[in-house]
């Protein structure tokens, strides 16, 4: 997505009544007139129309975000609410005359720190360096209708760094998108690095570098683009899984910071309407920083001893989520089938092949050849009796990327 770079100052008002619409999932229509006033276009019960007007809920701001109003004549958008089902609802609508394959709007839900607009982050956890991330999980399901150029498209903010607060649009390094569903002439911006399939979905891939002059200074940052293949209107990704896919790609640093999770339209032309069924995002654990060392006492204890596990009483389920020509992703699980918990746990196994782990999460993993020992984290080193806890990397690799057998939790091989 280009984004305008003038900040600008968000509107936030509240829903005061239902909408009337010309038909539940019909499409926005010139009726859809933006009124005079915040406070009147809610009391006429025609949706918040008002330019960047907010809705927030819990950590999640509804934003009629209008950044590229400015190459248009003329123009209605607007949020709206309505409750289905006695649970209540929030989309948008929006009527763009004309077309701009360089996007006129991105109507948006969004998540954390936006460097663009400043603010304190929606939810303490974000900025989260790449490399100490767990998973980030997006759960969407929306009613769409709409004609012209859209697509629908959730995207991720990455900066330099963890900062928040301020405005600050020359801290952001990248931008990863994902085209989930589109209509129109436009195409991702860059260039097409071949393709990815990650939990059954296959991604056309590309990047390329955008420079803004538009304000007083010039930025640049790198934007990556994942296309699916197929429409996806209702879906649960794990972003993590795209986010270490540009790390291993090289064109997103792994000592960089998740700013902002968004999802939204970016709207090129045309008229639609979209609601927000479903929508949640899921942070799983991610490896804390450490604390400074302390001095230790005169007497120091004596350091727990990792209890070893009976043969057989483990399982390791060895599951690659996603791959390409040159590298993989990698999720583990593994479960304890003994009667006793596991305190502490170290899992080696020996890779068959020239495979190179090159980044890791959940664990701490190190390799000496084709040997590979991932000792766990602080968060996941206890396995209750019938548990399991979860760990993964991004490997590199050349001709075939077979998976390791005989593995081992500290010290006994699992089944």
């Amino acid at each position: 997505m280009l984004v305008k770079s003038t900040a600008f100052t968000a509107l936030t008002a509240l829903l005061t009544g239902s909408l009337v619409l010309s038909g539940c999932g019909q499409q926005a229509t010139e009726s859809l007139a933006a009124p005079a006033s915040t406070a009147l276009q809610a009391q006429a019960g025609t949706g918040l129309c008002a330019d960047f007007a907010e809705i927030k809920v819990g950590p999640y701001i509804y934003q009629n975000n209008v950044w590229g109003k400015d190459k248009a004549s003329s123009y209605n958008q607007c949020l709206q609410e309505r409750t289905v089902g006695g649970k209540r609802q929030i989309g948008w609508n929006w009527n763009w005359p004309g077309s701009d394959p360089s996007v006129f709007s991105y109507p948006e839900i969004i998540f954390g720190y936006k460097p663009w607009s400043g603010g304190a982050s929606t939810d303490a956890r974000l900025p989260l360096k790449i490399s100490a991330m767990g998973s980030i999980t997006m759960n969407y399901d929306v009613e769409m209708t709409a004609s012209g150029g859209y697509n629908l498209a959730p995207e991720v903010w990455i900066t330099n760094s963890n900062r928040t607060g301020t405005v600050n649009p020359e801290d952001i390094s990248a931008e990863i998108m994902f085209w989930m569903d589109k209509s129109g002439a436009s195409r991702p911006y860059g260039d097409n690095l071949g393709n990815v399939t990650i939990d059954g979905q296959t991604y056309d891939v590309y990047s390329g570098i955008i420079t803004d002059s538009s304000g007083s200074t010039t930025r640049s940052w790198r934007i990556n683009t994942y296309d699916s293949r197929n429409k996806q209107r209702s879906a649960s990704l794990r972003l993590d899984k795209f986010i270490r896919d540009s790390v291993t790609r090289g064109i997103a640093n792994g000592n960089h910071y998740v700013s902002t999770i968004e999802f939204g339209n970016e709207v090129t032309g045309g008229k639609g309407n979209t609601w927000i069924k479903r929508y949640g995002i899921q942070l799983g654990n991610a490896t804390t920083t450490p604390k400074p060392p302390v001095t230790p006492p005169v007497n120091p204890p004596k350091p727990p001893v990792t209890p070893p596990v009976a043969g057989g009483a483990c399982k390791v389920t060895y599951t690659v989520s996603s791959q390409w020509n040159v590298g993989a992703t990698v999720d583990i699980a593994i479960t304890n089938m003994g009667k006793s918990a596991i305190n502490g746990w170290n899992l080696a196994f020996t890779f068959p092949g020239n495979q190179k782990i090159t980044q890791f999460w959940s664990g701490a993993a190190s390799q000496s050849g084709k040997n590979v020992t991932i000792k766990n984290a602080s968060f996941n080193g206890n396995i209750a009796p019938g548990g399991r806890q979860t760990t993964g990397f991004n490997l590199s690799y050349s001709g075939s990327n077979q998976k390791p057998s005989g593995f081992k939790l500290n010290g006994k091989a699992c089944s």
